[in-house]
């Protein structure tokens, strides 16, 4: 028994060790230091809107978490917290087109008369750029720059999800018994 804990002790150990040597981190640091640097939030519609909480942290791992339909609404995909690692051109592409769309600059909300419609989706952005932070609330009525930045990060986040593990297979299995 006590080999078995020793084993266990010393993967354990080297687990801790390599992971908090991942030389491709957008910042340096232990794995205490990992924050999120991108949040993309996308509430449900009443139809058949995706719907999706999508974080990218600073040691390169993006995490997703809710529903997004692919193949023209044929197939939802379900995911709950799933994560997998990605490139850093990921989060300089993000800030390249915030930088570009000039997000620093936009309202935090629209409409900005604060008028709501409840049956629309609605989209949430935090990000860092430089030294501002900008928080972003949109449901309609945003400027055709923060439309095209949604569009953005929109296809992004559909083309890291291929990578990222559904949660399909296990509600089917829950689905059948």
């Amino acid at each position: 028994m006590k080999s078995h804990r020793h084993v266990f002790f010393v993967l354990l150990a080297s687990f801790a060790m390599s992971s908090s040597c991942n030389k491709d981190s957008l910042v340096e640091g232990s794995p205490q230091n990992v924050t999120p640097v991108f949040k993309y939030k996308r509430t449900a519609c009443f139809g058949f809107c995706d719907a999706y909480e999508f974080i990218l942290k600073s040691d390169n791992t993006a995490c997703l978490e809710g529903m997004i339909y692919h193949n023209n609404l044929n197939s939802r995909i379900n995911y709950r917290n799933n994560c997998t690692n990605v490139s850093t051109a990921i989060w300089k592409l993000i800030q390249r087109k915030a930088l570009e769309m000039g997000l620093e600059s936009m309202s935090n909300e629209y409409p900005e008369d604060g008028v709501l419609i409840p049956d629309l989706s609605t989209k949430f952005i935090e990000l860092q750029l430089g030294s501002k932070s900008i928080q972003i609330k949109e449901t309609y009525g945003a400027p055709a720059k923060l439309i095209e930045f949604e569009n953005f990060v929109e296809k992004l986040i559909k083309d890291i999800s291929v990578h990222i593990p559904s949660t399909n297979d296990a509600d089917s299995a829950l689905e059948r018994n």
